[in-house]
């Protein structure tokens, strides 16, 4: 053998094969393929587009709403062309009258799981609650709910961290570092 590969973890490597020389060469080629785990955290995620209720105009939705001919939209003898039909024109009569907004792109933390995203929201959706109501048992609920996305949070990237930063090459090691310098820490 003339060309040599050098792999690390053995254990990634799924298949190594020796074709013939291709075309005019005197070499042998050499197959390698290797699995690599994927992290279901670093799938990129597009803007949403949201609804922005605040500044929606509801007399117009009822005014336009109202004036639908609804015998129309629904006088098909299909019970599903018949939804659609009505959740086309409802759908149209909302975009005119509640506008949208752009949400920012969220940051892909690759210690963010879907659980811990989970917890976050019902931490969230309990402060709202505790700020609206204002009773002690709800703020209470809201501390316990806050310390557990705390430490899910902590120990979700200590786990990362100790897993990960050993097999990364410099440079990814160091884009990491930066990241999370002071000014990107969004996270907590």
């Amino acid at each position: 053998m003339l060309d040599l590969a050098l792999i690390s973890q053995m254990s990634k490597l799924s298949r190594c094969e020796v074709i013939p020389p291709l075309a005019n060469s005197d070499h042998n080629g050499l197959i390698l393929q290797w699995t690599w785990k994927s992290s279901g955290n670093q799938v990129r995620l597009k803007p949403r587009q949201v609804w922005r209720y605040a500044y929606s105009d509801f007399e117009k939705a009822n005014d336009m709403l109202s004036s639908v001919h609804w015998d129309r939209v629904i006088d098909s003898t299909d019970v599903k062309q018949s939804v659609l039909n009505w959740e086309q024109c409802f759908m149209n009569v909302m975009d005119s009258c509640i506008p949208k907004g752009v949400l920012p792109k969220r940051k892909n933390l690759p210690w963010l799981s879907k659980n811990i995203r989970r917890a976050m929201q019902r931490r969230n959706n309990i402060h709202r609650k505790a700020k609206l109501a204002g009773t002690s048992q709800l703020w209470n609920k809201f501390k316990t709910m806050r310390n557990k996305v705390t430490t899910m949070l902590r120990n979700s990237k200590q786990l990362f961290f100790n897993r990960n930063v050993n097999t990364m090459d410099k440079k990814q090691f160091w884009k990491t570092m930066k990241y999370m310098r002071t000014e990107h820490k969004t996270w907590d």
